[in-house]
């Protein structure tokens, strides 16, 4: 036999009222970030804007749907460095997905990103200080990103990288896949926050926007 619970108004109201807040917490705007690339003095975004928002039937019922949207901006203010050090973060990835001389020990074994990133001699030797990443782009997918940026090879002459790598294995798959998956999905979160406002200290002030965006790479 089943049993039955009464509740009263309140409690009834209090279950309504958290339903209604769910429902609002579902609705909304947020950004996918898809591509960035560093420019002389601010950053390129591509992203999708996914729109959240109730939607009328054929029945007449009001239901959740979403709305997709590309967009593309390019912001003339200078990266916060906590944005320039998740690209950094990105290095080693550039250095090993590229199978630069580098990536690999006096075996020819790839030398896994821990190595580098632990790397105790002086800066000068490091390796990853070799190379610079400009910007990333993720697949339609999400399965895999390309990455580009460039090698420091003599003097002021730089020698220009690009290489998709997957993150979750496939045929060719990047070995390091996984770590680099977890370092984009960082990275795509200090973008959003530079998109959102985190910029480097007083450089709101310190750019024209026209004369930023013109410069831009």
């Amino acid at each position: 036999m089943k049993s039955t619970k009464s509740i009263t108004k309140d409690e009834l109201q209090d279950k309504i009222d958290a339903a209604e807040e769910a429902h609002e917490l579902k609705a909304g705007t947020r950004i996918k970030i898809t591509e960035a690339s560093m420019g002389k003095s601010g950053v390129n975004l591509k992203y999708w804007k996914v729109v959240t928002r109730d939607f009328a039937n054929i029945k007449g019922d009001f239901e959740l749907r979403e709305f997709e949207n590309p967009g593309a901006e390019k912001l003339p203010f200078l990266p916060h460095p906590d944005l320039v050090l998740a690209f950094d973060l990105l290095r080693v990835h550039l250095l090993l997905s590229c199978l630069q001389k580098e990536a690999y020990d006096a075996y020819g074994q790839l030398i896994a990103p821990m190595t580098f990133e632990s790397f105790n001699g002086e800066d000068n030797d490091n390796p990853l200080n070799r190379f610079k990443v400009t910007g990333f782009a993720i697949n339609d997918s999400e399965t895999g990103v390309i990455l580009t940026g460039v090698k420091y090879i003599r003097g002021n002459a730089t020698l220009p990288l690009s290489q998709y790598a997957d993150f979750h294995g496939g045929e060719n798959a990047y070995e390091f896949g996984d770590e680099l998956y977890h370092v984009i999905k960082h990275v795509r979160n200090e973008v959003l926050l530079y998109y959102n406002g985190k910029v480097a200290p007083d450089s709101q002030y310190s750019l024209d926007f026209d004369d930023a965006a013109s410069d831009m790479e």
